[in-house]
């Protein structure tokens, strides 16, 4: 079993459902925003780069789901990752073959 990096974990504490992000045309500027978060997952853009961001919700804040390489379309993530995600999520992730 692969071993799961944390990058950064966020504090939630504002009724906002848990979610750290404004959601999509909430935001302003180059402001990171969420297409999906459900309190126990989430999937984040940054607007400048289109670069997507996976998390998941642990002890109060957030973990980023790391990608596990790369493909031709950019970063990728391992199918294991997201084992108990919710389909809103899965079918965002560009997975690694």
């Amino acid at each position: 079993m692969r071993e799961q990096v944390i990058t950064e974990t966020i504090a939630v504490d504002d009724g906002s459902n848990g979610c750290a992000w404004p959601e999509q045309g909430a935001g302003s500027g180059n402001q990171e925003y969420s297409t999906f978060c459900d309190g126990a997952w989430a999937r984040t853009v940054m607007p400048d780069t289109g670069q997507e961001y996976f998390w998941a919700s642990k002890d109060g804040g957030w973990v980023s789901v790391d990608p596990h390489g790369t493909n031709e379309n950019g970063a990728c993530w391992a199918r294991e990752d997201f084992a108990q995600a919710p389909a809103a999520v899965k079918n965002s992730v560009p997975f690694c073959n």
